[in-house]
């Protein structure tokens, strides 16, 4: 399992202020689908840098989330393959959207319901589909760092743009894109991974031979 992922969505629902609780008698601790879903999104987001920006890291977390592959060769190219095609699949989707946007297509929990109960998190299916939803983040980046200075500049310009919308509106939004360069947001991606380190048991160390010696990984790490 992706047990970064988790950390990250959880810790990042908590810095927003969930999960709330509503009722009078038989209180209910919840968290809204839409913030819950933008939180998976981030999640996402997040790998796709980790793949295109700190290849490295993104084969340790490849090598923990899926712990009890046998990481023979077979079965390394069987996960690659799986792994590349869904992730292709959901972006094209619609060329337009960034790719962790696409990557969510068809994920979305508000799309079914406004809430779930906190406890909903832990369910073990729910967090299936978040480890792949990382997965595929993790490899859609290892296979396109190339693409990513676009991206970038696309997402920030669109950020910012609405942004100056939302202003006079006196909502409560950030003028300026969370990173001012592609290199700031991979140096951020890179130091989730170390405050993810420094409070749950490190990523393996070893990267397995089969999986560092697959073309989409030697090529980015040069072994």
């Amino acid at each position: 399992m992706s047990r970064m992922f988790e950390w990250w969505v959880v810790n990042n629902l908590k810095n927003m202020g969930w999960p709330r609780t509503k009722g009078f008698l038989k209180k209910t601790t919840y968290v809204d689908t839409t913030v819950l879903d933008m939180s998976v999104e981030g999640a996402v987001h997040v790998c796709v840098g980790l793949g295109a920006g700190r290849p490295e890291l993104a084969a340790r977390l490849l090598t923990d989330t899926f712990g009890n592959n046998p990481w023979t060769k077979q079965s390394t190219r069987d996960l690659l393959n799986d792994l590349t095609d869904q992730g292709e699949a959901a972006d094209a989707t619609d060329p337009g959207l960034a790719p962790w946007t696409a990557l969510m297509h068809n994920h979305r929990l508000a799309e079914y319901t406004s809430e779930v109960n906190w406890e909903q998190i832990s369910d073990p299916q729910l967090r299936t589909i978040w480890y792949g939803l990382g997965s595929r983040g993790l490899i859609w980046g290892l296979n396109h760092s190339e693409d990513l200075e676009g991206i970038f500049a696309n997402a920030k310009a669109t950020y910012e743009i609405s942004a100056a919308k939302w202003k006079p509106h006196s909502l409560k939004v950030e003028a300026d894109y969370a990173w001012k360069t592609l290199d700031d947001f991979y140096e951020s991606c890179e130091e989730f991974v170390h405050l993810f380190e420094s409070e749950r048991p490190t990523l393996p160390s070893e990267i397995p031979s089969a999986l560092r010696q697959a073309p989409e990984i030697a090529k980015r790490l040069g072994s």
